[in-house]
């Protein structure tokens, strides 16, 4: 079942999909496809806080392999023997950089879509391939741009509290289930890999939280909270990995704290 900020979130992008193919279509731009496009990658995670870091990076990762194709494209002008050498390397990179930072990522995939482009249309003037650079730019800043006036002055960041509050809730949850899953077999095995099943399930607020400062002010009551969720959330993980089924103390006083710390 979906939460509530998962389907304000979905509104929210559908409203902002609409608006940039309306703006595509209004401007009879011929690179403006690039700005519809752009915006549906952005919104991608469905997460309000996620989504503001995502274009962040898009934006800088777009800059970042356009200046790279520029330099390339030059320097392949004039040794165009390196093609297959640029080729490796590029490839190379991406095979390190799949699961990495999303920055890097989006400035070695628009290098490659640069450069592509630029040998699928030679021989070319020395107008091209540089408007495409210029329109690729154009159009992934003006998709960040209309974002980021919309999540400003239109959607505001009551679904990012919210959003993060309910992925506090459902990190109490499970590690109370998890925790009353373990009492039925109360042995060191047991608690060890509850311990990485509520690691795991702590991910997500963990990503939530390294993104939140894009949009809450490091004052926020709700990020105080889920810092001292974190705190709990480790405390207990220390303590199942040293559990001693005949005193659970400790444990136990951190499980009761869950719902104090994570409370409304």
């Amino acid at each position: 079942m979906q939460s509530v900020a998962t389907k304000t979130r979905i509104n929210q992008i559908t409203f902002l999909v609409f608006i940039t193919f309306l703006f595509y279509q209004l401007t009879n731009w011929v690179g403006g496809f690039w700005v519809p496009l752009s915006a549906i990658v952005i919104v991608t995670p469905f997460s309000t806080v996620l989504t503001i870091e995502k274009a962040k990076n898009r934006f800088i990762g777009t800059i970042a392999g356009l200046f790279g194709a520029i330099l390339l494209q030059y320097y392949l002008r004039i040794f165009p023997d390196q093609i297959p050498v640029i080729v490796v390397i590029i490839a190379f990179i991406l095979g390190f950089i799949l699961n990495k930072d999303y920055k890097y990522y989006i400035a070695l995939i628009t290098l490659t879509v640069c450069l592509s482009f630029s040998y699928m249309n030679s021989p070319y003037t020395s107008f091209e391939p540089i408007s495409l650079f210029f329109a690729r730019l154009m159009g992934v800043s003006g998709a960040v741009f209309i974002f980021f006036i919309l999540q400003t002055f239109v959607f505001g960041k009551n679904n990012a509290l919210l959003e993060l509050q309910e992925e506090m809730d459902s990190l109490c949850t499970f590690i109370k289930k998890q925790y009353d899953t373990l009492l039925l077999n109360a042995t060191p095995e047991a608690a060890f890999n509850t311990a990485i099943q509520i690691n795991d399930a702590a991910k997500r607020l963990l990503e939530l939280m390294e993104a939140s400062p894009l949009i809450f002010d490091p004052s926020e009551k709700l990020l105080q909270r889920s810092k001292n969720l974190i705190d709990i959330k480790d405390s207990i993980v220390k303590e199942l990995l040293s559990f001693n089924p005949a005193d659970q103390s400790l444990l136990q006083t951190d499980i009761g704290n869950l719902s104090s710390v994570a409370s409304r």
